[in-house]
């Protein structure tokens, strides 16, 4: 499946369309920026607007199956001063919000020293999505 055919809505509804994040995650899939697996607290992650998305029983189920397996969805951030914007997921975020998470396993696209990493991997290439035929 080319994954550039899949279209993505922003506004209105849907989450708010991040330039600089789409950038970043281009440059990291094309192997020109280097990304790190890192554990935030949460009160460093920041979204990039004030969306707030309606969070659907679908996903909240998706959520907690794979957070009772061991393994909730990392989110994509990247660093701005001392903290880290998110945009790819708010569902997610929010999720992790109203559980009380204190730390979340983020995707740090490129590096920072921040007060609120606890841990950080070190750096290496994001791997390209590849597209599951079940989903279709």
């Amino acid at each position: 499946m080319d994954i550039s055919k899949i279209k993505v809505r922003f506004g209105g509804k849907y989450e708010p369309k991040d330039e600089r994040l789409i950038g970043l995650l281009k440059n990291a899939y094309q192997g020109k920026l280097l990304v790190h697996t890192v554990l935030i607290k949460f009160e460093g992650i920041k979204p990039f607007s004030d969306f707030k998305p309606q969070i659907s029983m679908e996903y909240r189920n998706y959520f907690e199956t794979i957070e009772k397996q061991g393994s909730p969805p990392p989110l994509y951030v990247y660093p701005v001063q001392d903290l880290f914007i998110m945009s790819d997921d708010y569902n997610a975020y929010f999720l992790y919000q109203e559980k009380g998470y204190q730390e979340i396993v983020c995707v740090l696209l490129g590096d920072s020293d921040s007060k609120f990493i606890i841990k950080k991997s070190r750096p290496f290439h994001l791997p390209v999505p590849k597209a599951s035929p079940n989903i279709l």
